[in-house]
């Protein structure tokens, strides 16, 4: 007897989820293009919470990714249709100058650039002697939000005004050559 009460209550449970004999008792499945396995993200306890395992995907979420809603990046609709270009979700204040590969000056962790040194080895200017101990925006300062690509890594470009006002010896009386190098080393004026 208990088995066939077992086996009336998967029938009804099953025709009643179909909806085809009481459809307005139906659950109607909000993501019209995912398989109906709702298990598989929601806990039958509470549909808010989501357990689904981003790490089995091409885009595992790391730090503040970790801590955005689901819908914050996936129409709720079809959750397969996003892009893991970060420009997708995010405005890129560089204007597309920098590339497409933020993840060469930036983590996931948030915008604040930590590798600046490593990033300025893959440029015309790689940092070295007191260059390293400088703030970005002492030579970046003239420029739009993030756009570094337009920079001159002559040295006059960032040292004029040191060059115009020196006056023991004077640069500009004397014609000394603007090329910083040609008189002074990386670590010391």
């Amino acid at each position: 007897m208990k088995r066939h009460c077992k086996i009336l209550f998967i029938v009804i449970s099953c025709v009643l989820s179909t909806g085809r004999f009481f459809p307005a008792l139906a659950q109607q499945n909000p993501h019209k293009n995912i398989e109906k396995n709702c298990g598989k993200c929601h806990l039958p306890t509470d549909w808010q919470t989501i357990r689904f395992d981003h790490g089995a995907t091409d885009f595992e979420l790391l730090a503040q990714h970790e801590q955005i809603s689901c819908k914050s990046c996936h129409s709720v609709a079809d959750f397969s249709r996003v892009s893991s270009n970060c420009a997708s979700c995010h405005s890129d204040v560089h204007q597309a100058k920098m590339g497409n590969d933020c993840r060469r000056c930036h983590e996931s962790s948030g915008w604040e650039v930590f590798n600046v040194e490593e990033i300025h080895e893959n440029t015309q200017f790689p940092l070295l002697g007191a260059h390293l101990l400088v703030d970005c925006q002492s030579c970046h300062q003239n420029q739009q939000q993030g756009d570094f690509a337009l920079l001159t890594t002559d040295c006059v470009g960032c040292h004029e005004q040191q060059y115009l006002t020196t006056e023991n010896p004077n640069h500009v009386a004397n014609s000394f050559s603007t090329d910083c190098q040609s008189c002074h080393d990386l670590n010391d004026w």
